[in-house]
């Protein structure tokens, strides 16, 4: 069965994406705020909020008005403060300078086109010392995910893309058996780029 990586989720997805393995790596703790691109209907979002209580935030961001309902109310039915929906743009995710502890990416990277133009974005939303977290299917043939590499991300095009646009891997986990995870940060060799400021 080919499970989807969006929308209705399927009963075995647990077994391959071990969210509680996942969580526990990630490292999240009460207080922070963490952006979840490409969260769909919440499958991360909903423990991510969990782990960020009490005082943190989770910002569920998709390109999709439906996911986001869904994913809230997801989050509503639970009880669960503290989790906010963010309706991205295709080549911009609408998130604040220095605002986010963790940008966490599930499934999603190889949906967005022209990632050279959209790591800035990511880089800019970061708090100093804040992780972009990268979990997509490897380019090989699989039993779950996307069919054919169209649909797909190598994993050394993933890496090549995040060290020239002045990331550093700090994480790299054979967690999983059918995608690779990296966790990477703003190298310190980069500046980040300065909005033009202008007197009010």
């Amino acid at each position: 069965m080919q499970s989807p990586i969006h929308g209705n989720e399927s009963l075995d997805r647990a077994a391959w994406q071990k969210p509680d393995s996942v969580l526990v790596l990630l490292n999240v703790a009460p207080g922070q705020t963490v952006a979840d691109i490409g969260a769909g209907e919440g499958y991360f979002s909903i423990p991510l909020a969990k782990a960020v209580l009490p005082g943190g935030r989770v910002l569920v961001v998709d390109t999709n008005p439906d996911r986001l309902k869904a994913a809230a109310e997801r989050a509503a039915g639970e009880g669960l403060t503290g989790l906010d929906t963010v309706r991205a743009l295709p080549g911009d995710p609408q998130l604040p300078p220095a605002s986010v502890d963790l940008i966490f990416i599930c499934n999603a990277l190889h949906h967005i086109d022209n990632r050279a133009a959209y790591y800035p974005h990511l880089i800019q939303a970061l708090k100093p010392g804040g992780k972009f977290v990268v979990i997509d299917f490897y380019e090989k043939d699989l039993p779950v995910g996307p069919r054919g590499p169209k649909h797909k991300l190598a994993k050394s095009a993933a890496v090549s893309e995040l060290l020239a646009a002045g990331f550093e891997i700090i994480g790299d986990f054979g967690l999983l058996p059918y995608q690779y995870f990296l966790i990477s940060r703003v190298s310190r060799e980069h500046t980040k780029p300065q909005k033009p400021w202008s007197a009010r």
